[in-house]
């Protein structure tokens, strides 16, 4: 890239960050573990640091600003955890629980029983050094972040055995592969819950952005907006995140810029994130705002026998007419639109 090229993408970089920084309304949700804080061999060593929980209020406290965190710990861990900074709205269990004021369930009714499950998995994890099982109000977590490395392998084997004959009897649940732990929840938990629960909260002109480091923060980042921007926390690897910070560490420095930026200072650009080129395949939803939205009665093109579903197209000639000046998001609705699921 020309040294001249290089400053202009830069600059457009230091833009973007700051019109997204001084929008009004903001929501910042932020994962906990490997986001905020770095893993800790046990869930309950976890602690923020007395510099992080200045920055944490700090930010809450901005007006126009609402600070969220989304995370799969239980929803008493999580309010301990964030007990210093009162200000902040809490999601915990993958969307199972979230907390403005008060605990409210998102969950409607479970047809099954997860306690077998929970038993078999402390069964297991009696015969391995290291293993531990967290049991959520209606999910069930075993960790082996402790196994030694010569018995993890051995565990995986009999885990993968069990939950295969498990889940074939249990549809409505799903295995969930984190960070040395696996989770089995029903398929209804969603961290994205957290999106659609700020976005009715906020009104339709807030912004979102959303930091997370694990694959359950997918389901956010899947739900955000053409305006919001997600952050992927760790190593590369395929996300529909657009930026990328190494670590925790990284985090709390744009959070620190966000709210110097919104105090009217203008900080320095080293702190944002960079762009993310491991894109995921799978295309995002788009919510939120349009740049443009077209709306037609003009029919799709069908083909000789008068089946809609071996189009080529969405709507037909209405797109064909449009991309070539669809620079920005656009969306076109038509009497026989159906959502295309083949763009993964």
């Amino acid at each position: 890239m020309e040294p001249t090229e290089e400053k202009n993408t830069l600059q457009e970089t230091l833009a973007h960050w700051q019109a997204l920084a001084r929008h009004t309304p903001l929501a910042v949700v932020c994962d906990l573990d490997g986001t905020l804080v770095p893993f800790t061999a046990t869930p309950i060593e976890s602690a923020l640091p007395p510099s992080l929980v200045a920055l944490l209020n700090e930010l809450a406290a901005l007006d126009g600003v609402r600070l969220t965190i989304a995370s799969g710990r239980l929803r008493e861990q999580l309010q301990h955890i964030m007990a210093p900074v009162p200000e902040a709205w809490l999601m915990a269990e993958h969307g199972a629980w979230r907390c403005d004021s008060a605990w409210e369930s998102t969950v409607g009714q479970i047809s099954s029983d997860i306690g077998p499950l929970v038993d078999a998995f402390i069964r297991l994890a009696a015969t391995v050094r290291g293993a531990l099982v967290e049991r959520k109000s209606w999910s069930v977590t075993i960790h082996y972040r402790l196994v030694p490395a010569v018995e993890k392998e051995a565990l995986l084997v009999e885990l993968d055995a069990l939950l295969e004959e498990w889940l074939a009897e249990h549809t409505d649940y799903e295995r969930l592969d984190g960070v040395e732990v696996t989770e089995v929840r029903p398929r209804s938990i969603r961290k994205s819950h957290a999106v659609t629960w700020l976005r009715d909260r906020l009104g339709p002109e807030a912004r979102l952005l959303v930091l997370g480091d694990d694959h359950t923060d997918e389901d956010m980042f899947r739900e955000m907006g053409v305006s919001d921007d997600a952050v992927l926390v760790g190593r590369p690897r395929r996300s529909l995140a657009h930026w990328r910070l190494p670590d925790p560490d990284t985090v709390a420095r744009l959070l620190a810029w966000v709210v110097t930026t919104r105090q009217g200072q203008e900080p320095d650009a080293a702190a944002l994130p960079e762009p993310h080129t491991h894109q995921a395949r799978q295309r995002a939803q788009v919510h939120g705002r349009y740049d443009l939205l077209v709306l037609s009665n003009r029919l799709p093109k069908l083909d000789k026998e008068g089946d809609a579903t071996k189009r080529k197209r969405n709507v037909g000639g209405l797109v064909a007419a449009l991309q070539p000046g669809a620079g920005s998001p656009t969306r076109a609705m038509a009497g026989l639109e159906r959502p295309d699921d083949s763009g993964r």
